[in-house]
C-alpha cells in the first residue's frame, strides 16, 4: 500500500454524530458513546435502496397497469439526484464542523428542519434520531477510537431543556422508551378488580374498568352487543369448531397436551390420489372452466365456524373453560382414587351446572335434561362404592325429578325407602314428591305416606334414651311431619280432621295427667293413648272449645266431665238451578265451607250424606307421639299457631328454615285472596309516605315496638278480623286456656298482642286479667303502658309506664333486670310523639332509677357533662355485664339507648350514633354471636336502621346514601328480611332510581336457590310500584319466574295470585291457563281448583267444569260437600242439554307435558 493511500485512508472523515444543545457535549480528550450507530455509506445505501423498494413495490400495487421500463427509469433519476442532495449535505456538513460558531448554527439549522419536518407531517421530532437515518450522508467505515475502551457516562445532565417541548405541548413520543406493564392491567392502591381498559383511552390518559370479578364469557356478550352496531351486514364472527377441535377427547382421556391442529380427512381423487383442499383452490382460479367460487357457508380456515346470533355464549371457547376442563379432570381422578370421599363425588356432580351454566343465563329444558342424565350416571357409580349414603341418595332423587315421570319416580322411591326405611330425610323428602306429583296424588294415598313415616319415626325414637339429643332432635322431626299432615288435611278440605288432630296432640303434650311418664316403648304409648282415648270419647269440651278444662282435669274429677249440649248444624243449602247448576253449587259450596271448621260429636245433629263432621279417636291414633323433652312440647304451641297462620310465638331470625318451606305458610298470615286486595295490587302507582305498607312480616320484633303505630315503625300482629269469627274464637279459647294452665309470660305476652290485634275494644280488660295472675312481670307492665299510651293518651301512658318503674324497685333482681324494657319503651314512645328533649331526659334517668318529675315538655333542656358521662359510662357497664351473663336481649336494649344517647346529646348525631350500633357487632362478632342464624345480630341492625329512619323523616337534611349503605350491608346477611326490603324500596323510590331495587331483589333476595314465597312476593309487589304506569310484561315475568322456579313451584299462594293478577289485567284466558298449571303443581288444594268455580266459571266450558269436578271429588278425593245430585245433572246435560252461557275453547289436558325451552326462558 502507498504512502499516499495510507495518509489518505487516515485522513478520512471520522463518523460524526449531531450534537444537541440538550445534550451536554463531550468532552475534547474523550470521546461519547452514540445512542444509535452511524450506518457505513455502504449499508445506508443499502437501506435506503430497501426504502426506495418498499416505496416503489407500495405504488406498483396500486398502478398495476405501468410497464417495468418507467418504473426503472424512473428510479434511477430518483437515484442520481438522492446522490447529489447526500454529497451537497456532506460538504456543508463538513464546513460547519470546522467553522467556530458551528454549535449555533447547527442548532438553528436543525429548529428550522424540525419545524419544516413538523409543518410537513404533524408529527413531533425534537430528537435527532430519525435525522440521522434520513439525512446521513453515506460514509466510509471509520476506526473504533481507543476512548471507546475507557468507561463512559450512562447519562448527560441536561440544564437547558429542548424548547420544542414547550412549543409542541410534550417531547416526540418516539423519543419515549417502550415498556410494559406488570400486573395484567392491575394499578398499586386500587382494589384487584379495577383494571385499565387497554381497548380504550387516546394514550394520554389511561380508562379503569372493573372486570376482576366478571367471568371470562362476559367478554363474549359484549362482543356480540358490538358485533350487533355494526353498520355491515358482510361481516361475521367466527368460532372455534368445538367438535372438531380434539378438546372433548384430550380432557376426557386426560392427556398432557391439547392438539392444535385439526386432522381433516383427506379425498380421493378419480384417479385414487387423495386431496387436501387443492381441488378449491384451483376451483377459485380465474381461469377455471367452473367459473369463480360463489362465497361458501363456511370459512377458509378449517378449525373455525361462523356463528349465528341464535347461537349461545358457550358456543365460544373462553379461558373459563380451559379452567372448567382441567378441574373437572381433576375431579375425575379423585373420585377414581377416592371413592368413599362424598365430597369429591358431590363436587363432581355439581360442577357439571358449572360448565352449563357459565354465562349466567337461564338453562334451557334440553340442557337440563342432559346434563341431569349425566350427574344420574356418575350418582349412580358413587351409590355402588357407597351404598345407604344419604347425602348421595337425597341428590339422585333431587335431580332424578326432573327428568323421570311420575311412574318411574314413585318405583324408585319404595325400592329406596325399602333399603333405607331409617333414613329421616329420605321420608320427608318422599312426602314432598308424593304431595306434589298430579299423577300420583290422591289424598288417601298421600295420608298413609305420612302415617308411614311417623310409623318408622316413633320406633326409632322409642329406641333411644328419652334424655338424649338423638331423642330430642327425633321428636322435632316427628313434630314437623305433624304439621305437614294437619296442613294436607286442612288445605284439602278436612278442616274437622286437621282441628281434632291439633286437639288431641295438645291434650296429650300439654294437659296430660300428674302421675305421666314418658313411654319408653310402643305399648307404654298404647297404653297411654287408650286414657287420652277414654277422654276423647267421654264428649267432654276439648282444648279451643268453649268451658274446656283439659285432659288432666277430666281424670282429675274421676272422668266425670260435663258434655257440652248437642249442637245443631241447621244449614239449609239452596236447591240447585236447573239453568245454572256449577253456579248455585258453587255459592253453596262456599258458604258451607264457610260454616264449617270444628268437629261434631256423636251426639250432634249433623246431617247424614255429611260423614266426615264427626271425627272420631281412631281417624288420630296413628299421628298421636308423646314427646319426651319439654322444649319440643312447648313448640307444639308454635305448630297450632302455624296451623292457624298465626306469626310464631318468639322473634326469629328472617332466614329461618320455616321461612323457606313453601308447606308451612310462615310469614304468609296477611296473604288471603279475600284481604289481600286491599294492599297488595297496587291503588296508587308508587310507594307511599312511609315503608309500611308491604304487609307480610318476616323479620324479628324488638317489645318496645310490638305496639307501636304502624305510621312510625313495624308493630305486631294487626287486622285479623279477616279471619272467620270461628276460628277467632277457637284461637283465643285455646290461647287463654294454655296462659291459664301454666302458661309463661311469654306466652301472656302473645296472647295480649294478639288480643290486641283481633278485640281491640276489649284490651284493656284482658291486660288487666293478665297483670293480676303475673304481678311482677314488667314486659307485660311495659306492653300495658303502650296499650294506654295509644288509646287513652300521652299522659296515661306515661302515668303507667312511671308506676311500673316504681312496681320494679320491689321485685327480685332476676325481675329487676328487666326494667331496662320499660325505660327502652318510653323512651322510643317520647321520640315517635316528637319529645327529643323528654328523651333525652328519660335516659339520664337510667342510673339512679327515678323517671323525671314532668315529662309534659316543661322539662329543662339543661344537663351537665358529667352527668352526660356518668350515664354512658353506666349504660356501656351494664352492656358488657348482660353478655357476659349471656342475656343478649338485655344487653341489645342497652346498645340501643347508648345509640340514642350519642344521638340527642350531640344534636342529632347520627354518624356518632352508628358507630356505637358497628361497636356493639364487632363485639358480638369476636364473642361469635353473629351471623345469618343470629337474632340478636339481626335485631341490631333493625334498631340502627330504625334510628336513621327515624333521623330522615325528622331531621334536615339527610343523605338517602345513608340509609341505602346501612341496608345493602344488612341485606348481605339477612337478604329475606322483610323490613330492610320496605325500607330500602322506600328510600329508593324518593331518588327516583328504580334500577337500584331491582338489582337488590335480584342478586340478594332471589339468588338462585335461596327463593322463598314472600322473597318473590315483594319483588312482584315493588315492580308495580315503581312508575306511574308499571310494565305488566315484567310482572308476568317475575310471576312465572317464582312459579317455574323449584324451590316455590308448589307454593298454592304464588299460583293464587297469579291468577288474581291476570283477572285484574282482565286476561282470563291467560288466568285459566295458570290456573290449570297451579292444579298441576298443587293437587291437594282445594281452594286453587275451587278458584276456576268462584272466578272463572263464566269462561269454562260444561265439559272444563265436569272434568275439574271430577278432578276434585273422584280422581283427588278432596272434602267437597254432597255432589251427587249436581253430577246427575250435570250427566244428563252432558248427554243432550247445554247450558245457554256455554263458551267454545279447549280444556287444558291435567298435567301437561315438560315446559318448552321458550316457557324456561320467560
Amino acid at each position: 500500500m502507498s504512502n499516499a493511500e495510507s495518509e489518505k485512508k487516515v485522513e478520512a472523515p471520522k463518523r460524526v454524530i449531531p450534537k444537541f444543545a440538550s445534550f451536554k457535549p463531550p468532552t475534547a480528550t474523550a470521546t461519547a458513546i452514540p445512542l444509535i450507530a452511524a450506518p457505513s455509506s455502504k449499508d445506508e445505501k443499502h437501506s435506503g435502496e430497501n426504502g426506495k423498494e418498499r416505496q416503489h413495490s407500495h405504488r406498483r400495487g396500486h398502478h398495476r397497469s405501468r410497464s417495468r421500463g418507467h418504473e426503472r427509469e424512473r428510479r434511477h433519476r430518483r437515484d442520481r439526484d438522492q446522490t447529489k442532495d447526500d454529497e451537497e449535505r456532506r460538504r456543508r456538513r463538513k464546513h460547519w464542523d470546522d467553522s467556530p460558531k458551528k454549535s449555533l448554527r447547527r442548532r438553528d439549522t436543525l429548529e428550522e428542519d424540525g419545524a419544516h419536518q413538523h409543518q410537513k407531517t404533524g408529527s413531533l421530532l425534537p430528537e435527532a434520531t430519525s435525522l440521522i437515518h434520513q439525512t446521513s450522508p453515506p460514509r466510509s467505515p471509520s476506526p473504533k477510537p481507543e476512548s471507546w475502551d475507557a468507561p463512559q457516562k450512562q447519562y448527560f445532565m441536561d440544564t437547558r431543556g429542548d424548547e420544542k417541548n414547550l412549543i409542541y405541548g410534550t417531547i416526540h413520543r418516539y423519543s419515549i422508551p417502550d415498556y410494559r406493564r406488570s400486573g395484567a392491567g392491575r394499578i398499586v392502591g386500587l382494589p384487584t378488580n379495577m383494571r385499565i381498559d387497554r381497548d380504550k383511552g387516546d394514550g394520554k390518559v389511561l380508562v379503569l374498568k372493573s372486570g376482576g370479578n366478571v367471568r371470562e364469557d362476559s367478554s363474549v356478550r359484549g362482543m356480540r352487543q358490538a358485533f350487533a352496531k355494526l353498520e355491515s351486514k358482510d361481516l361475521k364472527r367466527l368460532r372455534v369448531r368445538k367438535d372438531e377441535s380434539g378438546l372433548e377427547e384430550a380432557f376426557s382421556r386426560g392427556l398432557d397436551f391439547v392438539p392444535l391442529s385439526i386432522k381433516t380427512k383427506k379425498r380421493k381423487t378419480r384417479d385414487g390420489e387423495r386431496s387436501d383442499g387443492s381441488d378449491d383452490d384451483y376451483r377459485d382460479h380465474y381461469r377455471s372452466i367452473e367459473g369463480l367460487k360463489k362465497s361458501s357457508g363456511t370459512p377458509d380456515d378449517p378449525d373455525l365456524d361462523y356463528a349465528s346470533e341464535s347461537q349461545s355464549e358457550g358456543d365460544y371457547i373462553a379461558s373459563s373453560v380451559w379452567g372448567d376442563q382441567k378441574q373437572m379432570v381433576e375431579l375425575v381422578r379423585k373420585v377414581d382414587t377416592e371413592p368413599k370421599d362424598i365430597e369429591a363425588w358431590m363436587a363432581y356432580v355439581n360442577h357439571h351446572d358449572t360448565l352449563v351454566s357459565g354465562t349466567g343465563r337461564r338453562k334451557t329444558a334440553a340442557e337440563k335434561r342432559s346434563t341431569a342424565e349425566i350427574k344420574l350416571d356418575i350418582l349412580q357409580k358413587a351409590l355402588e362404592k357407597n351404598p345407604g349414603n344419604e347425602r348421595l341418595l337425597l341428590k339422585y332423587m333431587d335431580i332424578a325429578v326432573e327428568i323421570w315421570d311420575s311412574h318411574k319416580l314413585l318405583s324408585k322411591w319404595r325400592r329406596i325407602l325399602e333399603e333405607n326405611p331409617t333414613i329421616i330425610s329420605l321420608w320427608t323428602k318422599y312426602i314432598n314428591f308424593r304431595q306434589t306429583d298430579f299423577l300420583s296424588f290422591t289424598y288417601p294415598e298421600c295420608l298413609k305416606c305420612f302415617y308411614e313415616c311417623l310409623s318408622v319415626l316413633k320406633a326409632a325414637a322409642f329406641k333411644t334414651d328419652v334424655r338424649s339429643p338423638t331423642r330430642e332432635a327425633l321428636d322435632k322431626v316427628i313434630l314437623y311431619i305433624f304439621v305437614r299432615a294437619v296442613l294436607l288435611m286442612d288445605e284439602s278440605g278436612y278442616k274437622e280432621n286437621a282441628v281434632a288432630a291439633v286437639q288431641a296432640m295438645l291434650e296429650l303434650n300439654l294437659f296430660p295427667p300428674h302421675d305421666i311418664i314418658c313411654p319408653t316403648s310402643q305399648g307404654e304409648f298404647d297404653a297411654l293413648l287408650e286414657q287420652l282415648e277414654r277422654f276423647w270419647d267421654s264428649e267432654a269440651p276439648r282444648i279451643g272449645e268453649e268451658k274446656a278444662l283439659g285432659w288432666a282435669s277430666f281424670v282429675a274429677s274421676g272422668g266425670n266431665g260435663d258434655s257440652p249440649d248437642p249442637a245443631q248444624y241447621d244449614l239449609q243449602l239452596p236447591p240447585l238451578d236447573v239453568n245454572d247448576p256449577f253456579g248455585s253449587w258453587t255459592d253453596a259450596e262456599v258458604e258451607w265451607s264457610q260454616r264449617i271448621g270444628m268437629p261434631a260429636r256423636t251426639i250432634d245433629e249433623v246431617e247424614e250424606d255429611d260423614p266426615y263432621r264427626v271425627i272420631l279417636f281412631s281417624d288420630l291414633k296413628a299421628f298421636m307421639f308423646y314427646f319426651s323433652s319439654e322444649s319440643a312440647r312447648k313448640k307444639m304451641i308454635e305448630a297450632f299457631l302455624m296451623y292457624k297462620n298465626m306469626p310464631l310465638l318468639n322473634p326469629q331470625s328472617s332466614n329461618s328454615a320455616a321461612i323457606e318451606d313453601i308447606f308451612l305458610r310462615s310469614g304468609l298470615s296477611e296473604l288471603r285472596l279475600d284481604s289481600s286486595n286491599t294492599w297488595f295490587w297496587p291503588k296508587k302507582r308508587r310507594i307511599g309516605d312511609n315503608p309500611f305498607e308491604f304487609k307480610l312480616r318476616n323479620f324479628p320484633l324488638g317489645r318496645e315496638s310490638i305496639f307501636s303505630q304502624s305510621t312510625v315503625w313495624f308493630g305486631g300482629i294487626k287486622n285479623v278480623t279477616s279471619v272467620r269469627p270461628e276460628d277467632v274464637r277457637f284461637i283465643r279459647n285455646t290461647l287463654k286456656m294454655l296462659v291459664d294452665n301454666g302458661g309463661d309470660e311469654s306466652l301472656a305476652l302473645y296472647y295480649l298482642t294478639w288480643e290486641w290485634g283481633s278485640t281491640p275494644d276489649g284490651i284493656k280488660k284482658v291486660a288487666k286479667s293478665l297483670l293480676k295472675r303475673f304481678k311482677i312481670c314488667l314486659p307485660l307492665w311495659s306492653a300495658y303502658a303502650q296499650i294506654e299510651w295509644h288509646d287513652a293518651g300521652v299522659d296515661a301512658g306515661r302515668k303507667v309506664f312511671s308506676m311500673a318503674l316504681g312496681i320494679s324497685k320491689e321485685c327480685a333482681a332476676s325481675s329487676r333486670r328487666d326494667s331496662i324494657l320499660l325505660w327502652h319503651a318510653w323512651i322510643w314512645h317520647e321520640l315517635w310523639q316528637g319529645n327529643a328533649l323528654e328523651a333525652l331526659h328519660l335516659i339520664l334517668s337510667i342510673e339512679h332509677g327515678e323517671p323525671p318529675k314532668d315529662t309534659d315538655g316543661s322539662t329543662p333542656g339543661y344537663f351537665s357533662k358529667s352527668l352526660l358521662l356518668k350515664t354512658k359510662g353506666h349504660l356501656e357497664d351494664q352492656q358488657h355485664t348482660m353478655l357476659s351473663l349471656r342475656f343478649i336481649e338485655h344487653a341489645g336494649v342497652f346498645n340501643d339507648i347508648r345509640a340514642l344517647l350519642e344521638y340527642l346529646a350531640e344534636g342529632v348525631n347520627l354518624d356518632a350514633s352508628l358507630a356505637v350500633y358497628d361497636t356493639f357487632i364487632l363485639e358480638l362478632e369476636r364473642r361469635s354471636m353473629t351471623g345469618s342464624d343470629s337474632q340478636i345480630h339481626e335485631l341490631c341492625l333493625l334498631r340502627k336502621a330504625r334510628l336513621i329512619y327515624h333521623h330522615s323523616t325528622t331531621a334536615k337534611p339527610f343523605k338517602p346514601a345513608t340509609l341505602r349503605s346501612n341496608l345493602e350491608t344488612a341485606l348481605e346477611t339477612f337478604p329475606q328480611n322483610l323490613a330492610f326490603l320496605s325500607l330500602y324500596a322506600w328510600n329508593e323510590s324518593r331518588t327516583k332510581i328504580e334500577n337500584r331495587l331491582r338489582m337488590i331483589v335480584r342478586d340478594r333476595v332471589l339468588l338462585e336457590g335461596k327463593e322463598t314465597v314472600t322473597g318473590w312476593l315483594f319483588a312482584i309487589w315493588a315492580e308495580m310500584r315503581t312508575g306511574e304506569h308499571y310494565n305488566i310484561h315484567t310482572v308476568r315475568n317475575l310471576f312465572e319466574q317464582g312459579v317455574s322456579c323449584d324451590r316455590t313451584r308448589s307454593s298454592v299462594h304464588l299460583w293464587m295470585m297469579f291468577v288474581e293478577f291476570e283477572l285484574q289485567q282482565q286476561d282470563p284466558s291467560r288466568a285459566k291457563e295458570i290456573l290449570f298449571r297451579g292444579i298441576r303443581h298443587c293437587p291437594w288444594s282445594k281452594g286453587l281448583i275451587m278458584m276456576a268455580f268462584t272466578e272463572l266459571r263464566s269462561l269454562l266450558r260444561l265439559e272444563d267444569l265436569r272434568k275439574l269436578l271430577s278432578i276434585m271429588t273422584s280422581e283427588k278425593e278432596l272434602r267437597v260437600h254432597d255432589v251427587t245430585e249436581l253430577e246427575d245433572m250435570v250427566e244428563e246435560m252432558y248427554n243432550g242439554r247445554s247450558l245457554a252461557h256455554e263458551h267454545s275453547g279447549d280444556f287444558i289436558a291435567l298435567p301437561d307435558d315438560d315446559p318448552t325451552d321458550e316457557e324456561m326462558d320467560e
